[in-house]
């Protein structure tokens, strides 16, 4: 890869890094009542990881952010795993 393609490519890793990373706060914040964190966490690595083999990693964050709503959404609607 030239050195401009490996610049490209660095800062797309870093733009998703801190994507993911918002994404993870807000995830943190809409469940905070519902789901302990370290289960929001495992919820997001879970998905992120089978987005691992994508090569276009630009909608990545936003799948993500989708697959852990349908997953822990039922839980903010039924009240089951409220946090006490």
């Amino acid at each position: 890869m030239s050195g401009a393609g490996e610049a490209v490519a660095e800062r797309a890793v870093v733009a998703e890094v801190v994507a993911m990373e918002r994404v993870r706060a807000q995830l943190h914040e809409r469940y905070a009542r519902a789901v302990e964190p370290q289960e929001v966490d495992r919820a997001v690595e879970g998905a992120r990881c089978s987005f691992a083999g994508c090569r276009v990693r630009a909608f990545v964050p936003i799948l993500v952010e989708r697959e852990v709503r349908s997953r822990l959404d039922p839980r903010l609607k039924s009240g089951s795993g409220a946090r006490t």
